[in-house]
């Protein structure tokens, strides 16, 4: 799925994930999601795979055991994704 929630609003963006959420659960089928989003990714992912701009390649592989929305881990994990996106963005312009 690339970016399938990007344009939609809020509220219907937050029903749409936890409804993914508990298919994927209950089918228990494997999910390519793409997304910016940085905490949807963080939110509907198992493993985080960010990738630098150009070539895209996987910077690392990330994995979302134990996060919680709302909970410091997840806050953690959100933030530790963005400085390794941030960070590979500077060294892609040097």
């Amino acid at each position: 799925m690339d970016e399938p929630f990007a344009a939609l609003d809020a509220l219907t963006r937050e029903r749409l994930q936890a409804d993914l959420l508990r298919v994927a659960e209950e089918t228990q089928v494997m999910l390519i999601f793409v997304t910016h989003s940085i905490e949807e990714a963080v939110l509907i992912g198992t493993r985080l795979h960010p990738l630098s701009s150009h070539p895209g390649r996987t910077i690392r592989t990330m994995t979302t055991e134990g996060t919680v929305l709302g909970q410091p881990s997840f806050a953690q994990l959100s933030q530790e994704a963005h400085e390794l996106l941030f960070q590979g963005e500077e060294e892609d312009h040097v």
